[in-house]
């Protein structure tokens, strides 16, 4: 069996470091993610914890929900769609964003707890 080393498979479009992510995301008030997982661990993707990170607002699609062991709640610590057309109606409402973000934060505390930070 051939070994990797964490984030040996990413294929993607920049650099897979703190610098890309900071010009990607230092700017930018909302990440969206209208993808679905079928029995998701929970919603933990890396770019849910990096986007909150950086202090943006999560917009996911509100089947991210569904999972019992999620620890996002709509209107909480992110905000949830259906569709393209509720996505639009979000963004044009242009919500205040600063509970959703700091909210969202409190996820991070495990993560960081668990590295010693």
């Amino acid at each position: 069996m051939r070994e990797t080393t964490p984030g040996s498979c990413y294929r993607g479009a920049f650099p897979k470091d703190y610098y890309a992510l900071s010009n990607i995301l230092s700017g930018a008030k909302y990440v969206v993610d209208l993808s679905t997982i079928k029995n998701d661990g929970g919603g933990s993707q890396y770019t849910f914890l990096e986007a909150i990170d950086f202090g943006c607002a999560l917009i996911l699609h509100e089947d991210w929900l569904q999972n019992d062991k999620t620890r996002f709640i709509s209107g909480y610590n992110c905000f949830t769609v259906q569709n393209e057309n509720d996505l639009v109606e979000l963004l044009n409402a242009d919500p205040d964003t600063t509970t959703i973000t700091e909210n969202a934060k409190l996820l991070l505390e495990p993560h960081l707890e668990a590295n010693g930070w």
